[in-house]
């Protein structure tokens, strides 16, 4: 960053009240870089391989559900072809925590790229984020506060994450009424995924490992953003959906939906404002 955009930046923030947070959570997260078939799957294994010489990589050529996984796994996802049924690659990594997981896993995307990997328009990126210790209150106002952050997300995305059929807005998906809204509980009851089916998983916000899964993979699923293998877009995606997640488990239930509006806005609900 040069020193007139770092001016520019801290400007702005102060403007926001934006405060820096550090990352220091341990809370375990995993995420999931979806690339075309540009390059095979063996390449794909060996660039991970070389960037991760200490967790393994697995290659699949058929899709398969991952859960605990203590290695990386590259396998096949019929979503993020460049053409109808072609498919393309999922990259999940392990089971990670803290700062240097989070550095170690976003420094794979350029690895990826310098291989040959590349990413198309209906490739996503995808973080999961473990929330073993959420009730069904924070699992509430985990949903709440991101139906409130979605519009003003969507406008920092491309037009093709928007209206996405593999991360439809959890907006349009579960519309809630104001009766819906009187407590955490009966609007967690309207909100929950009621199967695994891909109409409830294939949202911004994907509830089903918690609401249906099995206690070893508790976890939300953030959908929406675009595919990418930048380093510091994985890596600054990441700790805004896990420090989003931590706080929601500390708010209050907001009690309304109604969209934020201004960056000042988002930033409280996102928990960053001082």
């Amino acid at each position: 960053m040069t020193e007139e955009l770092k001016a520019e930046t801290e400007l702005l923030s102060e403007s926001l009240g934006v405060q820096y947070v550090k990352f220091v959570t341990k809370r375990r997260f995993g995420i999931e870089l979806e690339v075309s078939k540009k390059v095979s799957l063996e390449t794909l294994v060996n660039a991970v391989r070389a960037g991760d010489q200490n967790n393994e990589c697995l290659g699949s050529n058929q899709y398969q559900q991952d859960s605990g996984n203590s290695y990386w796994h590259c396998k096949f996802d019929r979503s993020c072809g460049s053409k109808p049924q072609e498919g393309g690659w999922e990259v999940a990594s392990y089971v990670a925590s803290g700062a240097q997981d989070l550095i170690k896993i976003a420094g794979i995307g350029p690895i990826l790229q310098k291989a040959g990997a590349q990413v198309n328009d209906n490739c996503g990126y995808h973080i999961h984020c473990e929330i073993k210790d959420f009730d069904q209150g924070h699992a509430a106002n985990l949903v709440a506060y991101w139906m409130k952050l979605e519009p003003i997300i969507c406008e920092i995305l491309p037009k093709n994450r928007r209206n996405n059929i593999y991360c439809r807005l959890l907006r349009d998906v579960k519309p809630v009424t104001e009766a819906n809204l009187k407590t955490a509980e009966t609007f967690w009851q309207r909100v929950r995924p009621l199967s695994f089916d891909n109409a409830e998983r294939r949202v911004s916000l994907n509830m089903c490992n918690y609401a249906i899964g099995t206690a070893a993979k508790r976890t939300a699923e953030l959908r929406l953003p675009e595919g990418t293998l930048d380093e510091n877009d994985i890596k600054n995606w990441a700790r805004l959906f896990i420090h989003f997640v931590n706080y929601c488990k500390k708010a209050k239930f907001p009690g309304n939906i109604e969209p934020v509006t201004t960056l000042r806005e988002a930033a409280i609900v996102l928990g960053l404002h001082n």
